[in-house]
């Protein structure tokens, strides 16, 4: 069973769906013609909307966190 308030509180939904909205602005905006830099930068800035969604509800921040961040680190560290 899924703990998440974001299903179930209003409140929580109207908090975290333009963060969401925010994520998927970043990565509509990359494309074959960005540099490496603006795609790290990318998972960066969506890296830290995800931190900002796990104060407002964790358990729903697992769901759309795929990865950890040790992985998260070597994809965008390189």
């Amino acid at each position: 069973m899924n703990n998440s308030g974001y299903y179930s509180d209003t409140k929580i939904r109207s908090q975290i769906d333009p963060l969401l909205e925010e994520m998927a602005h970043i990565f509509a905006n990359t494309g074959q013609d960005s540099t490496l830099k603006e795609i790290k930068d990318a998972y960066k800035k969506e890296w830290l909307l995800m931190d900002r969604i796990a104060k407002i509800d964790l358990e729903f921040s697992k769901t759309i966190r795929p990865y950890n961040e040790q992985e998260w680190k070597r994809n965008t560290m390189k």
